[in-house]
C-alpha cells in the first residue's frame, strides 16, 4: 500500500472529522498543509515521512506495509 492510500485509510478511519487532519499532521510531525499536499499529490512525502505514514498506518489501522 502507497503512502496516499495509507493517508487516505488514516484520514477516513481514526483520524476521521473534525479536528482529524489536524491531529493526524500533529501525528506525523508536520503541518496539515502538508498532509493535505501529500494526499493531493502536490509534494511527496520524504522518506522519514513515509516511514512515520507507514508506521502510524500500521499502528492505528492494523495494515502493514
Amino acid at each position: 500500500m502507497d503512502h496516499t492510500a495509507q493517508l487516505v485509510a488514516l484520514r477516513s478511519g481514526p483520524y476521521r472529522g473534525r479536528g482529524g487532519a489536524a491531529a493526524l499532521a500533529a501525528a506525523l510531525g508536520v503541518k496539515p498543509e502538508t498532509v493535505k499536499a501529500w494526499r493531493l499529490g502536490i509534494r511527496q512525502p520524504s522518506y522519514d515521512s513515509r516511514q512515520r505514514i507507514a508506521a502510524l498506518h500500521a499502528e492505528k489501522c492494523g495494515g502493514g506495509s
